[in-house]
């Protein structure tokens, strides 16, 4: 497989058959951090590279605390906070 430096860091490119043969280990390269470039007839066609994960919303509790604390309003503590059943159902039917 060959290596081609660049002047960041050690750059994996390896051609379409290899790819195919390989993509188990490849794959794992990237997500490790290598960058890998798969080529076609010896040019540089795609980098595999991770998806980072999204994160998931954030909840009603969690974005009235935050609301709560950035408007450092006093009494609002004591105020109990809604659950995710008191939000209104637009979808309901009636």
């Amino acid at each position: 497989m060959p290596v081609v430096q660049n002047m960041w860091n050690a750059l994996m490119q390896v051609n379409m058959h290899e790819a195919k043969t390989q993509l188990s280990r490849l794959v794992k390269a990237a997500q490790a951090g290598e960058e890998v470039i798969i080529a076609q007839n010896g040019v540089p066609a795609v980098r595999l590279q991770p998806i980072t994960p999204l994160k998931a919303p954030p909840s009603l509790a969690q974005e009235l605390s935050e609301l709560r604390r950035l408007l450092q309003v006093e009494g609002l503590d004591e105020l109990p906070l809604p659950t995710r059943t008191d939000r209104p159902n637009p979808f309901a039917e009636g």
